[in-house]
């Protein structure tokens, strides 16, 4: 009563289905593994096997277009969504979500993890911010369930994973804040196992900090639109301390000044997470000031 559902856009994704393969034959219910490949080129298409299930987009829809698309496919309840670019930690990752069925449960997740190994200079930001900030044991996560949700790899019930996808639309990067807030908002419950994914898909520095300014963009859009408040996120809830002290413009005009000097520490062989704060805040800031001034 297991569906695997795994949305694959230009990743080679055959080594986690292998994984996956191997240990569904531990599994004591019924499953099923369904790929979602998004529109990707020749080469990353995944093998064709009977055990797996493909689905195959003419267009690129996103991932969370795909992940829905995915859980209409599912024939079974206990959906459990993993990202392409992450590996299972051990033989028993299956087992330890499968036990989990006999509870009553809306979510659940396990968490994430990162290779101890450095990686080069190119790759470090998003490995450093990756393990200090997503890696949590599960005492942490459990101190703020919503907000310690990263989607690359978690188990939900079908129907409340559609009740909470309804509202995401677009084929934006940062959309997680959105699926975190809807479960809050729904009243679905979140618990927090100990059985991370691996995550192996490390953007480059440039690429990362295009991310994150992406995402910044997503969570202004989403609060203007009100499918989250504007405190729930650190971000917001940082701009809005400066704002309670009146000093608003007087960080981005000194934030004018040093944003060069944080970037370049980025892109360095030790990159200071608090410069990655800095700037997204900047970059907010600068968005809210804006549409201050735009008649609505």
């Amino acid at each position: 009563m297991i569906s695997i559902c795994i949305p694959v856009y230009n990743y080679d994704c055959n080594p986690l289905l292998e994984q996956l393969i191997e240990q569904t034959a531990q599994l004591f219910l019924p499953y099923e593994i369904i790929v979602f490949n998004d529109a990707s080129k020749k080469e990353f298409v995944p093998h064709e096997s009977t055990l797996v299930s493909i689905i195959n987009s003419t267009e690129n829809l996103g991932r969370n277009k795909a992940r829905e698309e995915l859980a209409l496919a599912a024939k079974f309840d206990n959906l459990i969504f993993l990202d392409a670019d992450v590996y299972l930690p051990d033989n028993k990752f299956l087992e330890r979500y499968e036990s989990c069925i006999s509870n009553s449960y809306d979510i659940i997740y396990g968490g994430v993890a990162y290779s101890k190994n450095v990686p080069e200079q190119a790759y470090l930001l998003r490995w450093t911010y990756g393990s200090k900030r997503e890696s949590r044991p599960v005492e942490k996560r459990k101190k703020d369930v919503y907000q310690n949700l990263i989607s690359m790899g978690f188990m939900i019930k079908k129907d409340a994973f559609l009740k909470i996808s309804t509202a995401i639309s677009g084929n934006y990067y940062g959309h997680d804040i959105v699926f975190s807030y809807r479960i809050n908002f729904l009243n679905y419950q979140i618990t927090h196992i100990e059985n991370p994914i691996i995550h192996k898909g490390l953007e480059p520095t440039l690429v990362y900090l295009y991310k994150s300014i992406e995402a910044i963009n997503t969570t202004f859009h989403s609060e203007r639109v009100g499918l989250i408040p504007d405190d729930f996120r650190p971000v917001q809830r940082a701009y809005l301390k400066i704002k309670k002290t009146g000093a608003i413009k007087l960080f981005i005009k000194v934030m004018d000044k040093t944003k060069a000097v944080l970037d370049k520490n980025l892109r360095s062989r030790k990159p200071k997470l608090i410069c990655l704060d800095l700037l997204k805040l900047y970059h907010y800031s600068l968005l809210k000031q804006a549409n201050k001034q735009t008649p609505q």
